[in-house]
């Protein structure tokens, strides 16, 4: 079974590739993925400030500027190693 797997996500198929060069060669659907992107980091930028304005409210002694100053779509806890085995037990 692992040798199946493997081969299924070393050699993916070609309709992602393709997929992408359509979309990356034509100005009017690389405009609108464009667009897209745009509007998917909006939203996460909008949710971390939201989050971190929530949590100021509940903990307003705590520095939460590490979750909006990041970017991407994954963001540092700021969580020590202790509490993160806490919750991991728990």
């Amino acid at each position: 079974m692992k040798i199946v797997i493997r081969a299924q996500y070393s050699s993916p198929p070609l309709q992602g590739a393709r997929l992408a060069s359509e979309v990356l060669n034509d100005p009017e659907l690389f405009n609108l993925w464009k667009g897209e992107l745009k509007v998917m980091s909006g939203r996460i930028n909008d949710m971390r400030h939201k989050l971190t304005n929530e949590l100021t409210k509940l903990n307003n002694s705590k520095d939460w500027s590490h979750i909006t100053k990041q970017i991407g779509m994954f963001a540092y806890t700021g969580l020590t190693p202790d509490q993160v085995q806490a919750v991991t037990d728990k």
